[in-house]
């Protein structure tokens, strides 16, 4: 497990996450900005296949995110077994972030990246820009990789501002590839390199050693909770 300023990141589980995955998949706002495919239910098989995709085939890490609680980090049950006991911990669920499959380069170190925050009431919080920062700098700095890109839909203005200002590049468009009521819109192609983010992080080291004491810290602290 990981945290951000607000945040904590974990594994799935099966057990704990298989009824919000399938509310989150019957949701067809929030699939709409997931998925350019048929919006279709999702069943219990479907979201359990889904999870134990993620746990048991998954070459690179997918995280459920959750809110960190009031009092962080929380003292564990010992009676429980480790893992649960941290799940337990972190409170509910209210998105994913991860590094994808698809598409996956191991000799030229590329990966994609997903994002989502399926709780509407924790939009607009920079929950989003907390993520992103985190992911990339976990992505390079502790995966070695070289290039992390992603696809955004043209209707999702938000979203591409905010890719936009974390340092993603726009590198081309699918014109006219998805349809979604009634209409078609463009799937577009975004990216960051290794050295771009380099350059990033620098600037947001500079803002967070110029900081007040006890103001928050911009440059995300990827570390472990081990405890």
């Amino acid at each position: 497990m990981y945290e951000t300023e607000r945040l904590v990141l974990r594994a799935f589980d099966l057990d704990t996450d298989l009824d919000i995955i399938i509310r989150w998949g019957n949701d067809a706002e929030y699939m709409t900005l997931q998925s350019s495919g048929p919006q279709m239910p999702a069943t219990r098989e479907s979201s359990k296949e889904f999870l134990t995709a993620h746990i048991t085939k998954s070459k690179l890490p997918f995280f459920m995110v959750c809110e960190k609680p009031a009092v962080w980090p929380v003292q564990l049950n010992p009676e429980e077994e480790y893992f649960k006991a941290h799940v337990k911990a972190c409170g509910p669920p209210i998105g994913t972030i991860g590094l994808q499959d698809s598409p996956f380069d191991f000799k030229n170190r590329v990966a994609g990246l997903g994002i989502g925050l399926a709780d509407r009431k924790h939009r607009a919080k920079g929950y989003g820009t907390e993520l992103m920062n985190w992911m990339l700098e976990y992505g390079f700095m502790e995966l070695g990789l070289h290039r992390i890109e992603l696809r955004v839909y043209s209707f999702n203005e938000k979203a591409i501002k905010l890719y936009r200002k974390i340092g993603f590049k726009e590198e081309g468009r699918l014109r006219k590839t998805y349809f979604r009521g009634g209409q078609w819109y463009d799937i577009i192609l975004m990216a960051v390199l290794e050295e771009e983010w380099f350059d990033i992080r620098k600037g947001l080291k500079g803002q967070d050693e110029q900081a007040e004491p006890g103001a928050t810290a911009i440059l995300p602290d990827a570390k472990p909770i081990l405890s």
